[in-house]
């Protein structure tokens, strides 16, 4: 099982709730082009020919915890000692000061 970033595991998370590329981008607050990039790794990744498959693959692969809505990565990996870092797990107000601290960061034209 290949490593996977933490962009992709989150991409991964929004796109196993069965958001669109445009909604997930919203989400994460990067463009839809970015969004498909982690998608297309994701794919090549976990070996999927399309999002179903790569959901399917997540949970066989257990990336993804069946027994969780809304779809989380498994908290016990970590990038630096196993296959994936999620911060969406376990570390909720560290996330929400990322992205809150990303939002205030975002230059739009």
């Amino acid at each position: 099982m290949p490593r996977l970033t933490v962009q992709e595991i989150r991409t991964l998370e929004l796109v196993a709730m069965g958001l669109s590329t445009t909604q997930i981008a919203g989400r994460l607050f990067v463009s839809p082009q970015t969004v498909a990039y982690h998608v297309g790794n994701l794919l090549r990744k976990l070996e999927a020919q399309n999002r179903a498959g790569l959901v399917g693959r997540a949970y066989f692969e257990k990336v993804l915890d069946a027994d969780k809505w809304p779809p989380t990565a498994d908290a016990s990996q970590s990038r630096s000692g196993s296959r994936l870092a999620s911060p969406t797990m376990g570390d909720r107000g560290g996330f929400a000061r990322r992205v809150q601290a990303n939002r205030t960061l975002k230059v739009r034209d």
